[in-house]
């Protein structure tokens, strides 16, 4: 990708001096153009609501007085399960909440993890999309069945906690039966079944309280600091001539218009006095988050062999097919020695003849242990793979870069070709 012809930040400075160590190279810093980065994705965000279906229910609730001392509520609690009560069937609840957990990893699976949120590249986005869509296309079926089979779930409902609420008063008359001061089975119970149906709305306002919502956003930093200054200007000028017009509230106008002004330089300088920071973060996350999406994938294709002896089997091959569709799909930035390498793998799955399983797991090998080194030289702790036959120092793969006298691109770095061994 282009670089821009700008300053580096304080934060890419460092990393360099950082590479350089580990290299032993000149390294120069070329700025990437993230502002042209921000535009390649959108960040999302995911809002899922629904009425969460349970209460808490006490001993007060159901009309018996406080326990004397510990051990007696150690005992009522033992005896009764109050707390927290579902107040929809137990597999409604567990389907809803695994449709909201796995809405929310596909996000993650296919998005860089940044200080803005969720950041989705334009490679990316049409899977998301589509998978997305199913998941809200199962989050809405479970609203529209408990739309039509309320009263059915309500009837079992009730008829669940009748026998265990007389099985609770049962329980309670042998612990001690003064603590119920009292109190019929009949009481009791209905006082129980009373609690729980006063805690549940009507089915309206449960079906109505289901929302599945994507909210999807460009980065706001380039436009907040790219502000044209003219049309700034312009428009004070207005509001200068209109606020003469003004008689009555010129005084009131004239001081919220301060306000405001106040308002948006203090806004405008904290985002530049982050602008370094929130920049390098971003590129960095881009990077790092796509260079350890190849070494796990790697990783995992490589004990997967090794569990079957060393085959490629199906299963195997689509990891690594899945893993390298990925890195396509998210990576923006590039990496001319993993690039490369995935070119080879790509060649060796898709030949006609019978697959050199031994040279695909060594180039996977190769792979894994060039993204291991990208990831160290970013100062991240990638899991060990020592299992698989890729080392936790990966200090050599510095010298096989100097003689095959490779760039480098880690974080927008070259390599300097003029200080490399001849």
């Amino acid at each position: 990708m282009k670089a821009k012809n700008t300053r580096a930040s304080p934060c890419a400075v460092a990393s360099a001096r950082r590479i350089e160590t580990q290299l032993g190279e000149r390294v120069n810093v070329a700025v990437p153009d993230w502002a042209h980065l921000m535009k390649q994705g959108v960040v999302v965000k995911l809002h899922l609501r629904r009425w969460r279906g349970r209460t808490q229910i006490t001993l007060n609730d159901l009309g018996i007085p406080t326990p004397k001392d510990v051990e007696e509520q150690r005992v009522y609690d033992e005896l009764m399960t109050l707390g927290a009560k579902r107040l929809l069937p137990a597999e409604l609840l567990r389907e809803l909440n695994t449709i909201d957990s796995g809405a929310r990893k596909v996000l993650s699976s296919k998005a860089y993890q940044t200080y803005w949120g969720e950041f989705i590249p334009i490679g990316a986005w049409d899977e998301w999309k589509r998978l997305n869509g199913e998941y809200r296309d199962r989050y809405l079926a479970v609203r529209d069945r408990i739309n039509i089979d309320w009263s059915s779930i309500m009837r079992e409902l009730f008829q669940a906690y009748d026998g265990a609420a007389h099985s609770a008063y049962k329980r309670l008359l042998k612990l001690n039966r003064a603590s119920l001061g009292g109190i019929s089975e009949d009481t009791f119970v209905a006082s129980f079944i009373d609690r729980i149906r006063q805690a549940i709305p009507s089915r309206e306002e449960v079906v109505a309280s289901f929302a599945y919502e994507t909210e999807i956003n460009y980065i706001p930093l380039p436009s907040l600091l790219a502000a044209d200054e003219a049309e700034t200007q312009r428009v004070q000028a207005k509001r200068d001539r209109e606020r003469r017009a003004e008689s009555i509230e010129q005084d009131a106008l004239a001081n919220r218009e301060r306000d405001l002004a106040r308002l948006n330089a203090e806004v405008v300088s904290e985002a530049r006095s982050k602008k370094d920071k929130m920049i390098a973060d971003f590129v960095f996350a881009l990077q790092e988050q796509s260079i350890s999406l190849i070494y796990d994938g790697m990783v995992n294709v490589l004990e997967s062999m090794q569990r079957n002896d060393g085959d490629l089997i199906g299963r195997s091959t689509l990891q690594v097919r899945n893993t390298v569709a990925a890195w396509k799909s998210m990576n923006l930035i590039g990496n001319a020695d993993i690039d490369a390498q995935i070119a080879r793998i790509e060649n060796m799955l898709d030949g006609t003849t019978t697959r050199n399983v031994t040279g695909i797991q060594t180039l996977l090998r190769e792979i894994g242990t060039t993204a291991r080194s990208y990831l160290v030289a970013y100062g991240a702790t990638p899991r060990s793979a020592r299992n698989v036959g890729i080392a936790d120092d990966v200090q050599p793969i510095a010298a096989r870069i100097r003689q095959r006298r490779a760039a480098i691109p880690l974080e927008g770095f070259t390599v300097d070709e003029r200080t490399q061994d001849s």
